[in-house]
C-alpha cells in the first residue's frame, strides 16, 4: 500500500460485506419499494378483513345456531381462523405462481443488458417467506370477524328471519370496525398515491434534465483489450482506429477516452 499510494504514516484498512458493496448504491430506493410493498400489503389485508368480517356479519345467526347446540367459542374461532387460513394460503399459493410465471416472462420484455437480470430466481427462503406472510396475513384477517363473534347474542341472533336489519348493521360494532378498517385504507392509498406521483415526476424531471451534452446522432463503442496489452501498442491501435472512423461518410467527430459520461465502463470508449 506504501509504494501505491505512498502512506508515510498507518494505512487504515476497511472492509465491507460484499452483498453491502454492490447494494450500496440502490439499497435506498430497494427500501422505498419494500415500504410501498409493505403498505400495499396491509391495504390487501385490510381488504380482505373487511369482507371476512361483513361475511361474519351474514353468517351472524348461523354461528348462533352453533354456539346454541353446543359448540363452545373456541371451536368457533378456530373454524374462523381455519377458513381465513385457507383463504391465505390460497392467495400465497397465487402469488408465488405468478412470480414465477413473471420469472420467465420478464427477460423476454426486459432490455438485454438489464443488470444482474441472470441472478434473479425463487428459493426455498422465498418460499417460506410467501408462506409465513400468508399465514399471519390470514390469521389477522381472522382474528377480527373471531373477535367480533364472542358479543353475539344468542336470543336477538336466533329470533332474526336470516336478513340482519340495516339500521342495526349501521350502528353494530362489527360495522364500526369495517368504518376504521375503509378509513384505514383510504389513508394508506392516499400515501400510495402521492408517493408514486412523486416519484413519478422526479423519473420525468431525471429524463428532462441537461446532461451537459447533446446524445443526438452519437454512437459508441466498447473495446475490451486483453491484460497485459503493451500501452504503446494500445495507444497506435486507438489513433489508427479513430483515423479510420473519421474518414468513414457521415462521421463529423471521432474520439476515444476511457469511460462515457454517468457510466463507469472500466474499459476504452471509442
Amino acid at each position: 500500500a506504501r509504494a501505491l499510494f505512498g502512506a508515510a504514516g498507518p494505512i487504515d484498512v476497511s472492509v465491507v460485506r460484499e452483498q453491502q458493496a454492490i447494494t450500496a448504491e440502490v439499497k435506498p430506493a430497494i427500501l422505498v419499494l419494500l415500504a410501498a410493498v409493505a403498505l400495499l400489503l396491509i391495504t390487501a389485508t385490510a381488504n380482505v378483513a373487511s369482507l371476512q368480517l361483513a361475511r361474519a356479519t351474514v353468517r351472524r345467526r348461523e354461528m348462533a345456531v352453533r354456539a346454541a347446540i353446543g359448540a363452545g367459542q373456541r371451536r368457533i374461532v378456530r373454524q374462523l381462523l381455519i377458513e381465513s387460513a385457507i383463504v391465505g394460503l390460497c392467495g400465497g399459493a397465487g402469488g408465488f405462481a405468478l412470480a414465477a410465471g413473471l420469472q420467465r416472462v420478464l427477460p423476454w420484455l426486459l432490455p438485454g443488458g438489464f443488470p444482474r437480470l441472470g441472478e434473479v430466481a425463487l428459493d426455498l427462503r422465498a418460499l417460506s417467506f410467501t408462506l409465513v406472510v400468508s399465514v399471519l396475513a390470514s390469521f389477522a384477517c381472522g382474528l377480527v370477524p373471531a373477535w367480533h363473534t364472542r358479543r353475539v347474542n344468542l336470543v336477538e341472533a336466533l329470533s332474526e328471519d336470516g336478513v340482519a336489519s340495516i339500521s342495526g348493521v349501521k350502528r353494530s360494532p362489527a360495522a364500526r370496525t369495517r368504518a376504521l378498517i375503509m378509513v384505514g385504507q383510504v389513508a394508506i392509498a392516499c400515501v400510495l398515491l402521492v408517493g408514486a406521483t412523486l416519484l413519478t415526476r422526479s423519473f420525468v424531471a431525471m429524463v428532462h434534465a441537461d446532461r451537459g451534452y447533446d446524445p443526438a446522432n452519437v454512437l459508441t463503442a466498447r473495446l475490451p483489450l486483453p491484460p497485459g496489452y503493451p500501452a504503446e501498442r494500445r495507444s497506435q491501435l486507438l489513433d489508427t482506429l479513430v483515423e479510420r472512423l473519421r474518414a468513414l461518410p457521415g462521421v463529423t467527430h471521432a474520439a476515444y477516452g476511457s469511460g462515457l459520461p454517468f457510466i463507469s465502463t472500466g474499459g476504452t470508449v471509442a
